[in-house]
């Protein structure tokens, strides 16, 4: 009497991940290799396999998207903070002493383009943007660059 593969030898051979092959299927379950290259054909598994692989493949890049949106919601909460900050300061500061605030709200503005996906902003990425401003503060009190 020969063995017959079971219907769950199909989610054993997905569960194999990237090192599949019939030759585990027929281990695992002690048949042919040959008995599971026909049930594969049957059942078309390479077909299967490949939807099931592009299903995971969108899924995960919803999920990619919705994180990117949620960091960006996030960091609009972050810049509205500043934000606020920034105009108290304009308000309570005397003009010679409000740079910094202007200056704030200057990073905030191009930042919240940046973050709603607004194309006039070029393709500065926050790194970029940060690491400018942090060798711009770097400078000396007499405006030579101080030594890093």
């Amino acid at each position: 009497m020969t063995k017959r593969i079971p219907d769950e030898a199909f989610t054993f051979y997905m569960g194999l991940g990237p090192d599949r092959s019939y030759q585990k299927v027929a281990d695992r379950f002690d048949v042919s290799k040959r008995a599971v290259s026909k049930r594969a054909q049957a059942d078309d598994w390479a077909g299967r396999a490949e939807k099931i692989q592009a299903e995971s493949r969108a899924r995960q890049d919803a999920g990619i998207v919705d994180a990117f949106d949620e960091m960006n919601q996030r960091h609009l909460k972050v810049l509205k903070v500043i934000q606020g900050k920034a105009l108290e300061a304009l308000r309570t500061l005397p003009l010679e002493r409000a740079t910094d605030a202007v200056k704030a709200l200057e990073l905030v503005m191009k930042q919240e383009r940046i973050a709603r996906g607004d194309p006039d902003e070029g393709n500065e990425t926050v790194e970029q943007l940060i690491k400018r401003e942090y060798e711009r503060w770097l400078v000396a009190s007499d405006g030579t660059e101080s030594d890093r």
